[in-house]
């Protein structure tokens, strides 16, 4: 609960993008027709999130960031710069246990789902 606190202002530097938070997670989002506008948009807020992180003394881990682009023939056009690194295109992304692709098939999501059931020993009867 303080981290929300803690992070409460960067909603005010964060303008043109939408920022989600849940609880240590808090992904930009960004639509529009034209890939170079959601790109600009999210260049700058992911900049300006990179500089807030810095002001208060935290780290921005560009391991965590992921770029997810829909649909799936526009991310070859998306490329995202920070901190003399580059955020590459994926094909997926969790978000609170929930995979996540660029095809909305839910899929991986699935599979993820099967296995986990298949491997606690849990068995459904018909």
């Amino acid at each position: 609960m303080f981290f929300n606190i803690f992070l409460n202002d960067l909603f005010y530097f964060v303008t043109k993008a939408k920022l989600s938070s849940y609880a240590d997670d808090n992904p930009l989002t960004s639509s529009d027709i034209a890939p170079g506008e959601v790109q600009a948009v999210v260049v700058r807020d992911l900049g300006v999130t990179s500089k807030w992180f810095r002001d208060c003394g935290l780290i921005l881990n560009l391991d965590e960031c992921k770029l997810l682009v829909l649909p799936e023939r526009k991310s070859d056009q998306v490329e995202l710069g920070i901190d003399d690194s580059q955020v590459k295109a994926t094909v997926n992304v969790e978000l609170l246990g929930v995979f996540i692709d660029n095809k909305l098939n839910f899929k991986n999501h699935i599979s993820k789902l099967v296995m986990v059931i298949g491997l606690s020993g849990v068995q459904f009867g018909l």
